[in-house]
């Protein structure tokens, strides 16, 4: 706890993280409360605007699947609907293959109690395969 408390007053003390902070507070603020107007599904999916996010998506594990990274992703599953045409990566959407995401999707409309922890399990793997593969890229600039 009074670890915590120390990261805080560190924090709000030090002037660069206090803006970093603040910029991320009203960021937060903006993209969670603000309400947007969200896009008809079926028309987004197949929209110019859905068709030009798919690379910046699949360039974060590299083209990989999240689950099984030495196969090549070609789908993007979407996690949560809730910021439809303003995803977000790892919180909103992560690559897979056709086959894991029918696997996956299987459990889109199960109860709560059974999607929420798979939905977490995936943000997880997800976010380790982005670590993993960023730190081969940069090791890989530096060997240069």
């Amino acid at each position: 706890m009074n670890i915590m408390v120390d990261f805080a007053r560190y924090v709000l003390n030090d002037p660069i993280w206090s803006k970093v902070a603040i910029a991320f507070l009203a960021f937060s603020v903006w993209h969670f409360i603000v309400p947007h107007k969200k896009p008809n599904y079926k028309g987004y999916i197949h929209s110019p605007q859905w068709r030009q996010k798919l690379p910046h998506f699949h360039s974060f594990l590299c083209g990989q699947d999240c689950i099984f990274p030495w196969v090549k992703a070609n789908h993007i599953h979407h996690l949560t609907y809730a910021r439809l045409g303003r995803e977000i990566f790892i919180i909103d959407v992560v690559p897979l293959h056709k086959i894991t995401h029918a696997i996956v999707g299987i459990f889109d409309h199960a109860p709560f109690l059974i999607k929420f922890p798979i939905d977490m399990a995936l943000r997880a793997v997800t976010l380790f395969w982005s670590i993993v593969f960023a730190l081969f890229k940069i090791i890989k600039m530096i060997c240069r």
